[in-house]
């Protein structure tokens, strides 16, 4: 249980007035919850579209049930997006952009893959055939990030100083990644079937290519990268999923 309530004050901006000891906290096995964290943060997700959904149109809906997780997670991930963005795209060496990724001023590379990435989220909501699945995927997607997250995280090499905060989990054992990796299967087979389990094949080839091209760039993982590998996972996923459901 303290091992939960540490990675929801990590990851969230959930109050939860409790002091965790990082001592008495082994992380690295912990991390196998972080799927469970993306129940957290899709449960806020859902509750929020579902409700603006019963008194506004579906668009506006969707925009707020996007705009929930960002008040949920601070915009985290989000940031770590346009760090992501910014420092790999900059043309630069490997020292330069990891300089350009700690930096808290946000670029043109960052504004262009926050605003794509937003825009093709919402326009993949739209798309969806089956009105009644957007609340489940508004519930599903989150969780899908940290099963992302805890694939990078899978003989992970660290890029820059190891006083990171992605650092931590440096070393995270095979078998906890693929218990994590069980669980959201099994969210996805129970919430869409056979369709989910295929969708999450796209996904793993998606990690595959994003930490070939991260570790090509600067010869590992960090918390930026990290963050954003789960963003754009969980945008993967939603397009396999429409992709999927327009051709069956």
């Amino acid at each position: 249980m303290k091992t939960f309530i540490l990675l929801i004050q990590f990851f969230t901006r959930i109050p939860i007035p409790i002091e965790i000891n990082m001592a008495e906290i082994n992380l690295k096995k912990g991390s196998v919850l972080l799927p469970l964290v993306g129940v957290v943060i899709g449960a806020w997700n859902w509750l929020v579209f579902t409700l603006v959904d019963l008194v506004m149109p579906l668009p506006v809906a969707i925009i707020t049930g996007l705009f929930a997780e960002i008040i949920i997670t601070g915009g985290f991930h989000v940031d770590a997006l346009a760090d992501t963005a910014d420092g790999l795209f900059s043309s630069r060496k490997k020292e330069r952009m990891l300089e350009i990724m700690k930096d808290s001023r946000v670029g043109a590379n960052g504004v262009i893959a926050i605003s794509f990435y937003f825009l093709l989220y919402a326009a993949l909501f739209i798309s969806v055939p089956d009105v009644s699945q957007i609340g489940w995927l508004f519930f599903m997607l989150p969780i899908v990030a940290k099963g992302v997250t805890m694939l990078l995280f899978g003989n992970m090499k660290y890029a820059g100083s190891k006083e990171g905060l992605g650092a931590i989990f440096l070393g995270v054992p095979l078998w906890i990644i693929i218990l994590s990796q069980i669980m959201v299967l099994m969210f996805l087979g129970l919430f869409f079937s056979y369709v989910g389990l295929i969708a999450y094949v796209g996904v793993l080839l998606f990690v595959v290519g994003y930490r070939t091209f991260v570790y090509r760039r600067i010869g590992g993982m960090n918390g930026d990268t990290l963050g954003a590998g789960g963003q754009m996972g969980q945008l993967v996923c939603l397009f396999c999923l429409v992709l999927l459901w327009g051709l069956i």
